[in-house]
This record gives structure tokens, C-alpha cells and sequence, in this order.
């Protein structure tokens, strides 16, 4: 038996040795696994870290066995996290809040769930009283109605049968007083209404619906009075398609809010903002 062989044997009988001394260290102390002396020789003898490896090879020239490690040896099932009343606590707090925003989000994409409360009916007494700006207010926007209607229907060429169409002297005549005169309503209610409601009513404050109204409304005034005083004076041909055209860029926001402003001054509105009483601070 030559000496090369028997070198060999005794080689591979110690590495046998030293792995079944490691090997159970590693089941018992994964933490130790850096400490076995054990690796990946080369043919030259060097040796290469195998410890995060789930199999180790020990390979000679002309001879080589391999020894494998389960993972479950390496890395064992982590220990059961132990959770503190506090956090339980918090946890449970923060879910439930989590409901809560829920619950919000629901109930403001759901009308109903938002809707007020049912108010006991009014007397009759009661009802006047909250509805006496929205009368007030009706009156004035049935004349502003009845104006442009006029002024609208002769420039369009379809008077009614029970009223003769205007002439041109009473066209601009008409024209420029309906514009002072809604220029002038709206200034007071900007001046002295809407400030007063708008401290509990969100539709009369600034930037809100109604204020917007008056806004595009006047856009549209503008340029019909320009027209018609133009006219007046001769700078230009009174043509009733033009007038007609100028109506019609406004005419919708005009309808819109005579309509709106009278609903927001009804009695069973004006009743979740006001108290009876006050209602007479409010008038015109």
C-alpha cells in the first residue's frame, strides 16, 4: 500500500471525525455554526466559509463526500413574539379609529346618512314669519321676470298675443331701466342682506353660489348696456338679433338664481339657521 494512499484514508477518516463532532452542535447552537472548523478545501488546501450553506462538500484531488444540513438545523422557527397590554391597546385603538374614518367617508357619499333631522311642523304664524323674505324676494323677482320677458320676446320676434312689441325707442328705454334696476337690488342685497346670512348660511357667503350668480350675471349685463346705450346715442344700428344674442349668454344663470335665492329664503330652510324671533333682524 503506498504512502499517498494511505495519507488519503487518514484524511478523509478525520474530516468524517470532525463532521459528525460539528454536525450536532449546529442542531443544538445554530448561533456556534461560525465556530466548526469546517468549510470547502480546494486541491490546493485552502479553505472557503461554508456556514451559510446547506450543504458541505469536503472534496480531495481524487476523492470527495458530501454531508448535507437541513435548513430547519441552520435557521430554527423564530420564538413567539410576546405582545404588551400597551400595544394590544393601541392596536385596538387604532382600528377602531380606522371605523370610525369609515364610518365618516359612508355617511358623507350617503345624503341620507347626513340628511337633518326632521323639524316639528310650523304654525301658521311660524311659517309667515320664516317665509316673509322669501315672499319679499319673489315679488321683486317676479318683476324682473316679467321685464326681461318683454325686452327678450321682442328681440326674438315672438311677442305674447295679450302685449304689442316694444319699438326700438322703447326697447332701449326699457332695457337700460331693467339693468339699473337689477344692478341696484343686487348691490343691496350684497350690501345688507347676504353679509347677515352669511354669518350661518353658507349659500350667501363669499365665493358661494349665489354670490357667483351675481358675478356671471353682471358679466352679462355689461356688455348689454354698453349695446344699448351705444344704440341710443346712434354709434350703432339697434338690431334685435344682437340683443337677442347678448340675453341668451346670461339668460340661464339670470333664471337659475331668481329661482335658487327664493328657495334658500324659504320657511323650512331659514328655519335651521334662525330662531322666530330673529327673523324680523333679517328683513328688507
Amino acid at each position: 500500500m503506498s504512502a499517498s494512499f494511505i495519507r488519503i484514508r487518514i484524511f478523509r477518516s478525520k474530516a468524517k471525525s470532525e463532521l459528525s463532532h460539528c454536525i450536532p452542535r449546529i442542531s443544538r447552537y445554530p448561533q456556534s455554526v461560525s465556530n466548526c472548523n469546517f468549510g470547502t478545501w480546494t486541491s490546493t488546501g485552502t479553505a472557503r466559509s461554508a456556514v451559510h450553506s446547506t450543504t458541505t462538500t469536503i472534496p480531495t484531488q481524487s476523492l470527495s463526500f458530501s454531508t448535507s444540513i437541513t435548513s430547519q438545523q441552520l435557521y430554527p422557527e423564530p420564538p413567539q413574539l410576546h405582545v404588551s397590554k400597551s400595544m394590544a391597546s393601541h392596536t385596538e385603538s387604532s382600528n377602531s379609529t380606522t371605523s370610525a374614518d369609515k364610518t365618516n367617508v359612508a355617511s358623507k357619499s350617503d345624503p341620507e346618512a347626513s340628511s337633518p333631522a326632521v323639524l316639528p311642523k310650523l304654525s301658521a304664524a311660524e311659517f309667515r314669519q320664516y317665509n316673509s323674505m322669501a315672499e319679499h324676494m319673489e315679488h321683486f323677482h317676479n318683476h324682473f321676470r316679467l321685464t326681461w320677458n318683454e325686452i327678450y320676446d321682442t328681440a326674438a320676434g315672438t311677442p305674447t298675443t295679450n302685449r304689442k312689441p316694444l319699438s326700438a325707442r322703447q326697447l332701449i328705454e326699457t332695457g337700460l331701466r331693467f339693468l339699473a334696476q337689477l344692478t341696484l337690488h343686487h348691490s343691496v342685497e350684497e350690501t345688507y342682506i347676504f353679509p347677515r346670512l352669511a354669518e350661518r348660511m353658507p349659500a350667501f357667503q363669499d365665493n358661494d353660489e349665489l354670490k357667483t350668480h351675481h358675478k356671471r350675471i353682471h358679466e352679462g349685463m355689461e356688455a348689454l348696456e354698453a349695446y344699448l346705450k351705444a344704440c341710443k346715442s346712434g354709434e350703432r344700428d339697434l338690431r334685435m338679433g344682437e340683443i337677442k344674442g347678448l340675453m341668451d349668454s346670461w339668460r340661464e344663470v339670470l333664471w337659475t338664481h331668481l329661482d335658487r335665492e327664493v328657495q334658500e329664503l324659504g320657511a323650512e330652510n331659514m328655519r335651521r339657521y334662525w330662531k322666530v324671533e330673529e327673523m324680523k333682524t333679517l328683513g328688507f
